[in-house]
């Protein structure tokens, strides 16, 4: 595995409805949560970004609960000579966009603790995510611009 370096992380807002009685949800029987990774890939250097967004809605779709999203940029050695030019298939499986999502997803986890401090939300945690079934999933994007990383 090429040697992966955390440049930076960027939280999105913290955006929750708050005339729910969170205390009285059942979110495993009353929710339904979706999430989707974003690979923003530059081709002219060695930095990569993952976005991972969640979303968390009513069951019947009508109340949006949560949305949040975090961008993490790595800089991944020989990402321009060994990935860039890769099928997105072919770059789904590697094992450095697995480890990047892996840290991207802990890191989510961590800001949503602390963002959660003191709000109505104090204890909702992610549910578990199993990155192997979202790599395919993987929705890989080249900006147009150097400065969107």
């Amino acid at each position: 595995m090429n040697n992966i370096i955390f440049i930076g992380a960027v939280e999105g807002s913290l955006n929750y409805n708050r005339t729910i009685d969170y205390k009285s949800v059942n979110f495993k029987k009353d929710t339904q949560i979706g999430v989707r990774t974003e690979l923003l890939r530059d081709v002219d250097t060695d930095m990569v970004g993952v976005r991972f967004y969640i979303r968390i809605k009513s069951k019947d779709n009508k109340v949006n609960i949560l949305d949040y999203h975090v961008t993490l940029t790595f800089k991944v050695e020989n990402w321009q000579k060994d990935f860039t030019n890769l099928p997105d298939k072919e770059l789904r499986e590697k094992d450095e966009v697995k480890k990047m999502l892996e840290i991207t997803i802990g890191f989510m986890r961590g800001s949503l603790f602390v963002q959660e401090k003191n709000t109505l939300l104090e204890g909702l945690n992610l549910p578990i995510i199993i990155v192997d079934e979202l790599l395919p999933l993987i929705q890989i994007i080249t900006p147009s611009s150097k400065s969107s990383l």
